[in-house]
């Protein structure tokens, strides 16, 4: 959520020193939470900055650029692993633990793409298979 503006902190808290509405009255006059509004007021009285705060980043990255080369390692090596099992063997190596999610968005970052159906013998076998059902239940 956006933080609110500078100016309509100020023009709430004045037109609240007014004297000519309650603290509610101003808050759904100028469309912002009660709690925000009294928050907007313990500041004013207390001479503080009625300025937004600065946003502090969030978390950091679970995978690091140390952890992305590692993945890159174990990627290149071994291709044919699913996502579960490159989080598995990141754990093994770096001891970090990530989610199948966090392993996916990492191979995008390192342009890295995986084999996502099985070979071409495999699929092969399975077709014939298929045919051999089919077959049979027709019989």
């Amino acid at each position: 959520m956006k933080a609110l503006s500078l100016d309509l902190r100020i023009r709430a808290v004045e037109r609240y020193n007014e004297g000519n509405e309650t603290q509610e009255e101003i808050s759904k006059i100028f469309k912002i939470s009660i709690s925000s509004f009294k928050r907007f007021l313990t500041k004013y009285r207390n001479k503080e900055s009625l300025s937004p705060k600065k946003h502090t980043g969030g978390p950091k990255p679970l995978i690091d650029k140390r952890t992305l080369e590692i993945l890159e390692k174990i990627a290149l090596e071994n291709n044919d692993l699913t996502l579960k099992e490159y989080s598995d063997e990141l754990k093994f190596i770096s001891g970090v633990k990530a989610s199948v999610s966090v392993i996916c968005q990492a191979m995008k970052k390192l342009s890295i793409t995986r084999k996502k159906r099985p070979s071409m013998h495999l699929n092969k076998i399975v077709q014939k298979s298929k045919k051999k059902e089919k077959n049979l239940s027709k019989n």
